[in-house]
């Protein structure tokens, strides 16, 4: 029997917790917020699936296609990290990102979301071609001040990944724990 994907496990307990019918309806008053938390579960859940087919996938010789799986499980990774902050927003908590989770979050922004500038900050960076895999990569950074120079770093898309499957499986499960919690008393109160 093949193991179930930990942010699928947790995001079914997370649904069902939002559907239990001490739950939903309050969930439910504000229409924009319903549709906010019903979009951000199936995020979740679909780039979740993304990210599975990435792993699943076979090493390429094709150029593009190495580019294509980058930068697909670099945006899913991001994607879903969005997701789970609106989802815990749709259920009224708040959510940080963990260090791991920040950290790909730049690794995404540097490699692929906005390489040749990055905001305010005084550099631009690339992904090394020649370095670069399905499942990693060199990533360059060029400082463009006269003090600054050139570094690299070796970026494992595999290890990122399983970073984000531990927090975001986490992080899915407490706010499932949390409107269990609020449908308990409701539940417990009816069956006396």
């Amino acid at each position: 029997m093949t193991p179930r994907d930990p942010v699928l496990e947790a995001a079914s307990r997370f649904r069902d917790a939002v559907n239990l019918s001490e739950v939903q309806p309050e969930l439910m008053e504000s229409e924009q917020n319903w549709g906010q938390l019903c979009s951000a579960m199936d995020a979740i859940q679909d780039t979740q699936s993304a990210i599975d087919a990435w792993r699943g996938g076979a090493a390429t010789d094709d150029l593009g296609e190495r580019y294509l799986r980058v930068y697909g499980v670099l945006q899913a990774l991001f994607l879903q990290q969005d997701a789970l902050k609106h989802a815990a927003e749709g259920v009224g908590e708040e959510w940080e990102p963990t260090e791991d989770l920040r950290a790909i979050r730049i690794v995404r922004n540097q490699a692929i979301g906005h390489p040749t500038k990055q905001g305010s900050q005084d550099a631009s960076f690339g992904i090394v071609q020649w370095s670069m895999t399905t499942d990693s990569f060199e990533l360059s950074s060029f400082s463009h001040r006269r003090t600054g120079g050139e570094f690299s770093r070796q970026i494992d898309l595999p290890q990122l990944a399983d970073a984000q499957v531990r927090a975001v499986s986490i992080e899915l499960n407490r706010l499932a724990a949390l409107l269990e919690r609020r449908a308990a008393p409701s539940s417990e109160g009816s069956a006396r």
